[in-house]
């Protein structure tokens, strides 16, 4: 193995920092010992080895001065996610530099304690946001050109409350101007996708649900609306996770009931509007919607 593979693993092995135990987990590996590393303890192996499914529960056992600390998680994104992210952080921290060379398959295979198909996943993901290329018979480089990568929106951008309300800012200037083009270029189908996103989101709200992809179906299906491709594809790139969920979770009462309410009655502007075909209305109604959603989100978020 190269110098730079050498420097690479050492790396990483140390931002590996802790030991994680699964009781759902596939495969059966120690990466390492002491003051690093990772574990899996579990069942028998898996087809492929793979490990650790998108929804499994399981306890992060993490190693600190003075002993161990436990933290319980749910819902965990898929183990190649979790390499590409370490290799992304070598990266992007400038540990790895443009033009430096990955390790191989099988050496990624034996650090990680993954199978090929979670290596190539990982590749493959830092690939698509232009970070690494594979050159035929040679392996996969850091690429030459680190500033043009595209956009992309990771967990801690959907996570922390500066990165939300940004987030909501983002969807203010852009779904203003795409309900005043739904108004002027819906057509009949248009409308009764959008008349079905609301009654799914309105439903889902009667039965007590947070309801955020019903909420996200209907504002896609305006996006839609507009006949441009580009608005369509940016929404649905955003997903539902740029539908903000802390009003919806730490309202209560009566008080979550009257947001709900509010909630619907902004729907149902913006959608009678684009059904009127009047731009103007249509645009204000987002807005005002938009805009009290982002002055509730921020007041409960900074408080």
């Amino acid at each position: 193995m190269r110098e730079g593979s050498i420097l690479l693993w050492t790396l990483m092995f140390s931002s590996f920092n802790s030991y994680m135990m699964t009781e759902k987990c596939g495969r059966q590996r120690v990466a390492g010992a002491g003051a690093g590393g990772f574990c899996h303890f579990g069942m028998p192996p898996r087809p492929e080895g793979e490990c650790l499914p998108q929804q499994e529960e399981f306890l992060l056992i993490e190693m600190k001065a003075g002993g161990l600390g436990l933290r319980s998680f749910k819902g965990r994104p898929k183990l190649s996610e979790e390499v590409a992210s370490q290799l992304r952080q070598l990266i992007q921290g400038g540990n790895l530099r443009p033009g430096a060379q990955l390790p191989t398959e099988n050496a990624m295979i034996e650090q990680f304690g993954v199978s090929r198909t979670v290596v190539r996943e990982a590749i493959a993901a830092l690939s698509a946001d232009g970070l690494v290329n594979s050159r035929q018979g040679r392996g996969v480089f850091v690429a030459d050109d680190l500033t043009r990568q595209p956009f992309r929106l990771g967990d801690s951008e959907l996570n922390e409350h500066d990165h939300i309300l940004q987030i909501m800012e983002l969807r203010l200037s852009l779904e203003v101007e795409s309900a005043g083009l739904a108004a002027q270029r819906r057509t009949l189908q248009d409308l009764r996708e959008i008349e079905d996103a609301f009654e799914r989101m309105v439903e889902a709200q009667s039965r007590g649900q947070e309801a955020a992809e019903q909420d996200f179906a209907f504002h896609l299906r305006i996006a839609e609306a507009t006949q441009n491709t580009y608005i369509a594809k940016f929404i649905r790139y955003l997903g539902p996770f740029i539908i903000p969920r802390p009003a919806r979770r730490r309202v209560t009462g009566k008080e979550r009931q009257d947001y709900l309410d509010g909630l619907t009655r902004e729907h149902a502007k913006i959608r009678d509007a684009i059904a009127d075909q009047d731009e103007a209305a249509a645009s204000e109604a987002m807005r005002t919607h938009l805009s009290r959603g982002l002055a509730l989100n921020r007041s409960l978020l900074q408080s």
